[in-house]
């Protein structure tokens, strides 16, 4: 450890409030040579550090997290970046708890005639937990729709349980005219599955799932949701009382964000990027090894892909480093317990290195690793959100993204920038991802990457975030129309359309290899419509909290 700053140092042995106290930095953590261009030898090392099985698949508040985190943190120092952690770290502790459940969540209503009517976890209903999950007392029921609203009190009453039908349209407007900005101060919150599935009972559940939850979170009350035969019943007035019991224990749980920055210096001739933010990131933790090993099988999950997108970020790092100073600042984030809700994400929006306000985009680097035959192949990338923010056209118009060729599959929602999104901020993910059957499974090794192309990638993505750093380019969200939706749409039919007529050159049409036509994605159409910039879309139909965890 000669060399490393002594607070990073501190924080690599001791995580307050966590299990895992220290974490050896062996000879296997050394860092790659140090060399300011791009290179595949230094992504590979990275790539094969992060995701080597000695380092047990980066599970969050484990010892292999701890030793990735630290890994990072010593890459940044080295090539000369900037803490932007806590305590002058490179360390941003996430604040969260775990809250755990060793019970069978249950659920009880009372029925006209008095008699107690159990509804069964998982088959008759789901939980969403807000904040603290508690178990409370046999509630009056409390029932209100879009035609009777007038009665609905305007402040809770945590005596009392409700339910409020209507679309969500209708009741969002409804809450907004009586100033009600949330049902949560209810005592519980009851609501309906919609649709055909809503007619069905589900599938039976043991116990709530293990949650991550900041300790700023605010509490409220839990959210239930109805279905089956129990659904109808419900929805006929035949219960008048609900009692929710629930066993929950709370524990600190102390992971870490990596932070670092590279301060911009601005110009006379652009006094506007003074305290202008670029947000880079990439999550580092994985699954690690989620069931009990079997004798012959493999069970761990070394995340290579996901990796692959810490290895790239820190290329960028050392690049921007050595390079000229931005004129905007730049944030190097690595975000930990992404893989349990998003909660390193949820942390920097809370405690931000830089304000909010001032950042003009925040780029995520995910799934980089393999090559995507609809985005061009090898060494190319495309981006989610191609069509909402003027980066897509731009960066295309330079030959250095595609569209994302998968609009069905919806990555601009599903990738971890979307929890930035919501967070308020212009957020887009770079990727190569196209499907592959090795991500999210224990086959995921650094052997199946293919380092050439991540090279390329990476190299094509410094060029991309350059205009952004140096003031080239400023990011903006299209306005939301019709028209934006239909052009994204046409771009990346036409990725598919020169992917169709290659392979009709080349005889291999239809024929259902890798990356060909026979594996272009179906499902569900992308019919044009407009979708919303920031949001989930709305069905109209009653308003989805999150389900269960």
């Amino acid at each position: 450890m000669q060399g490393l700053a002594p607070l990073v140092q501190a924080l690599l042995f001791f995580v307050p409030g966590a299990t895992v106290l220290c974490a050896q930095v062996s000879a296997q953590d050394s860092l790659p040579a140090a060399d300011p261009a791009i290179t595949r030898a230094e992504l590979e090392h990275h790539v094969r550090f992060l995701a080597g099985d000695e380092l047990g698949g980066r599970a969050p508040l484990t010892e292999s997290a701890t030793r990735a985190a630290g890994y990072l943190a010593r890459a940044l120092e080295a090539a000369g970046i900037e803490p932007a952690g806590e305590d002058g770290t490179y360390f941003q502790s996430t604040g969260l708890r775990r809250h755990t459940y060793p019970s069978t969540p249950r659920l009880l209503f009372t029925d006209e005639s008095g008699a107690e009517v159990e509804a069964r976890y998982g088959i008759d209903f789901t939980l969403s937990a807000r904040g603290p999950a508690r178990s409370t007392a046999k509630l009056p029921l409390r029932f209100f729709y879009d035609y009777n609203h007038a009665r609905m009190p305007l402040t809770g009453n945590p005596a009392e349980a409700i339910y409020f039908s209507a679309t969500n349209e209708d009741k969002w407007r409804i809450l907004a005219d009586k100033d009600i900005v949330t049902l949560t101060d209810w005592g519980l919150e009851l609501k309906i599955m919609l649709g055909e599935e809503g007619l069905e009972p589900g599938k039976k559940k043991d116990t709530f799932p293990t949650r991550l939850v900041p300790s700023s979170e605010p509490d409220g009350c839990e959210l239930v949701e109805l279905r089956g035969p129990l659904r109808a019943r419900f929805a006929r007035f035949k219960f008048t009382h609900v009692q929710l019991l629930l066993e929950e224990v709370i524990e600190p749980y102390e992971d870490r964000n990596v932070v670092g920055r590279i301060r911009g210096v601005t110009t006379p001739q652009h006094p506007e990027f003074a305290g202008e933010t670029v947000l880079l990131c990439a999550n580092y933790d994985h699954a690690g090894v989620p069931s009990p090993t079997r004798e012959g099988e493999d069970t761990l999950f070394n995340g290579a892909d996901d990796a692959s997108g810490c290895a790239a970020l820190l290329e960028l790092a050392q690049a921007f480093a050595a390079g000229s100073k931005p004129a905007r600042t730049l944030v190097f984030l690595f975000t930990t317990s992404e893989e349990e809700g998003g909660a390193g994400s949820q942390r920097y929006l809370a405690q931000p290195a830089e304000p909010l306000a001032k950042t003009v985009a925040a780029l995520c680097l995910e799934r980089l690793g393999r090559p995507d035959e609809l985005a061009g192949g090898a060494g190319n990338l495309w981006l989610s959100g191609f069509g909402r923010t003027n980066l897509g056209a731009a960066w295309r118009a330079l030959g250095l993204v595609q569209p994302d060729p998968r609009l069905d599959q919806k990555f601009f929602q599903r990738f971890h920038a979307y929890a930035l999104v919501e967070g308020g901020l212009l957020a887009q993910s770079l990727s190569s991802f196209g499907r592959a059957a090795l991500y999210g499974t224990p086959e995921d090794e650094p052997s199946t990457l293919d380092y050439a192309h991540l090279e390329g990638a990476t190299q094509k993505a410094l060029a991309a975030l350059r205009t952004l750093a140096d003031g080239t380019l400023r990011p903006l969200w299209l306005e939301k129309t019709k028209a934006r939706a239909e052009r994204e749409k046409e771009a990346s039919d036409a990725v598919r359309e020169r992917l169709r007529e290659k392979r009709r050159d080349s005889g291999e049409a239809g024929s259902g290899k890798d990356g060909g036509e026979g594996d272009l994605p179906g499902g569900e159409e992308d019919d044009g419509g407009e979708e919303d910039d920031g949001g989930e879309e709305d069905d109209g139909g009653e308003e989805d909290d999150g389900g269960d965890g």
